[in-house]
């Protein structure tokens, strides 16, 4: 989702009634400081949250992000890419955190298939949407997107539940 959004904000932004230019559509990937901010904070929340909670918050504010982009104004168009790239950063560190503790597997293995599977699906998807684009626009990306956060968030939700069925229960 975000290749995909970056992908496509870009002609969204070029085309009226917003008509930014090149270099003001350019420094829009100034929003990728928020990913520092955002790695820092799920290192830190880390401490106080296990996993399983932080991976469906983080995607959440991608979602929220993603969905504030659809809005009129720029500001909130803006402000949207800003929180959903802070959601994407905070999101791709707790997985791979995440990952290397539910999968019994040497971690560098298990962060090896991570990041192919991550670059994989980035370029794959961000090129599918370009179908999203021609047909139906800026509206229709979202759409696609918001569908995979979804399915991640799901998917994020059953994993959170798995690992509570599996801990162990305190005794009485």
């Amino acid at each position: 989702s975000y290749t995909g959004l970056y992908n496509y904000i870009t002609f969204y932004l070029l085309a009226p009634p917003y008509l930014f230019s090149q270099s003001t559509v350019a420094a829009i990937t100034v929003f990728y400081v928020f990913g520092i901010g955002s790695s820092l904070w799920g290192a830190m929340l880390t401490k106080h949250l296990p996993l399983r909670t932080l991976v469906p918050m983080a995607l959440t504010l991608m979602l929220l992000g993603l969905c504030a982009t659809l809005h009129p104004d720029v500001g909130i168009i803006l402000a949207g890419i800003a929180l959903f790239t802070f959601g994407f950063f905070a999101t791709h560190t707790l997985c791979s955190n995440w990952l290397a503790t539910l999968v019994q597997a040497p971690k560098a293995l298990v962060t090896a298939v991570y990041l192919c599977c991550y670059y994989l699906g980035a370029s794959t998807l961000g090129a599918f949407s370009g179908i999203g684009w021609d047909s139906g626009g800026w509206p229709a990306v979202v759409q696609l997107h918001a569908l995979l956060l979804c399915l991640a968030l799901a998917l994020s939700l059953w994993l959170a539940w798995q690992s509570l069925s599996k801990s162990p229960q305190p005794s009485q």
